[in-house]
């Protein structure tokens, strides 16, 4: 389906199964921002949209926007459980589509740790500490701004710009723009 530079509501709301993102950025805004789980998450040109939903029978309740022109294909969740044909392109389609919806398992599992720590200071160590892991040193960049790290977490902006100051203050860490040095573990 090409849906132009429109919101993909309703292609998705009538075509049930999974958007597979073919040539364009999309990204998903959340409607029920009180949760926070997935809003704003960019999807990439071969990303995979609405893989949970299709298996679970749930209704997305969240509007998926393309910011410029984009080509989308909609699967059927059946046809993924029983292709017509099982081909080396199925296998690896499969392998893949898993793949993805175990790393989306994997990031909202990370994310609920995060926002489930403590105080801004603990949402934030433990954030930080997850990404230097991951990369194997102190210094990281984070994809987020201050805006995005604050929706991210969970937590007002200028509290957590309050925070990080006081991080920095105790020793903890340094920080400039998205970059950190995690000074203390």
């Amino acid at each position: 389906t090409d849906i132009g530079s429109k919101s993909l509501h309703s292609v998705a709301g009538e075509e049930e199964g999974i958007l597979n993102v073919i040539a364009a950025d999309i990204f998903i805004e959340e409607v029920r921002r009180t949760v926070a789980l997935c809003s704003d998450m960019p999807w990439i040109a071969g990303g995979i949209f609405g893989g949970a939903f299709a298996f679970s029978r749930e209704i997305c309740s969240s509007d998926v926007v393309a910011e410029k022109e984009c080509v989308i294909i909609t699967i059927p969740a059946e046809r993924i459980i029983s292709p017509i044909e099982r081909t080396r392109e199925y296998e690896l389609f499969l392998s893949n589509f898993i793949g993805v919806l175990a790393a989306k398992s994997v990031s909202l599992l990370q994310k609920i740790g995060h926002i489930s720590a403590k105080g801004i200071r603990g949402k934030v160590l433990s954030y930080l500490s997850a990404q230097a892991k991951a990369e194997g040193r102190a210094k990281i960049v984070i994809p987020f701004s201050r805006q995005e790290l604050a929706d991210y977490l969970g937590v007002d902006r200028s509290a957590l710009s309050k925070e990080l100051s006081s991080m920095r203050d105790d020793g903890l860490i340094e920080y400039r723009k998205n970059e950190f040095i995690l000074l203390k573990r």
